[in-house]
């Protein structure tokens, strides 16, 4: 995967236990174990709100997510231990370039295993909606889209980059605590150097939508339908030129974010970060054993 794939993949998409795991690695870590335990739920609800599903299609789905679920804490979960041990590992001596790699290359593997086996379980009920769950998926992606445009679309440029860097902000602070005035200026200076994809990525997204949508409503087959979902959630061989450039970019500048927001930790933002990272893992370890 190129690293194009990776920015879109990691950072944008949504209708994956993966997601659901990185959404529970921010919340408090008590609650981390139960949030994956009830992962299979959460999504349940995801597609039952996004399709409608009727009592058939629930019937067949709900055993369909419990045996995903239980495949990903047998082959998947192990190895999101494993990236949380490299992670415990690099943040006790400092995380060198080399080192951030590696833990970006182990979050797309995780990402693309995981999103790959999530579509194969979709496809199968995208392939047998009605026309009129079609119709309410494409009001339900046009609601998205809406909520896409009023939280990115309307700010002024300087506005976006403002918003953007206090989002960054919150999340790091998540994790260390709060940050110095000179950790908050580094961050909103490389923030700032982030080009601006909002509205490529609102492009895209538009046309790979009405793709799947023309799609189910010819009728198309569960395999076309789950290559073509692969295609826009995992491969994406179709960003235009132009937004790759921006990506390779942003991922260039996410990367030298991470070594240097590392280098400028205290001992005890590190001790926190280090502290909830064994935490978590912690809480993994117990759903695997």
């Amino acid at each position: 995967m190129s690293k194009v794939q990776v920015y879109r993949s990691v950072f944008r998409s949504t209708f994956v236990v993966l997601i659901i795991l990185s959404v529970g690695a921010l919340m408090a870590c008590s609650t981390i174990k139960v949030a994956y335990s009830k992962a299979d739920r959460i999504l349940f609800r995801y597609m039952d709100e996004y399709l409608d599903l009727t009592t058939a299609q629930k019937e067949f789905l709900k055993p369909e997510l419990q045996t995903h679920l239980d495949e990903h804490r047998r082959e998947e979960l192990p190895r999101f231990i494993e990236l949380l041990d490299k992670v415990a590992e690099y943040g006790d001596h400092g995380v060198s370039e080399a080192e951030a790699g590696k833990i970006l290359d182990l979050i797309v593997e995780l990402y693309a295993a995981t999103t790959r086996k999530t579509v194969a379980v979709v496809a199968p009920v995208l392939a047998r909606l009605s026309s009129a769950q079609i119709k309410h998926l494409s009001d339900k992606l046009d609601a998205a889209n809406q909520r896409y445009s009023a939280k990115y679309l309307v700010y002024s440029e300087d506005r976006r980059k403002s918003r953007r860097a206090k989002r960054i902000v919150r999340r790091l602070e998540r994790w260390t605590g709060p940050l110095t005035i000179d950790q908050e200026h580094l961050v909103t200076r490389l923030s700032d150097a982030m080009p601006n994809t909002y509205e490529d990525w609102y492009d895209y997204r538009i046309r790979q939508q009405q793709a799947i949508l023309n799609m189910l409503r010819e009728s198309a087959p569960s395999d076309q339908l789950e290559r073509a979902l692969n295609r826009w959630w995992v491969e994406q061989d179709d960003i235009n030129p132009q937004l790759g450039n921006k990506i390779e970019k942003t991922w260039d500048i996410i990367s030298d974010m991470i070594v240097m927001i590392d280098r400028l930790l205290t001992p005890r933002q590190r001790d926190r970060v280090l502290r909830r990272v064994k935490d978590i893992n912690r809480q993994f370890r117990s759903l695997v054993n």
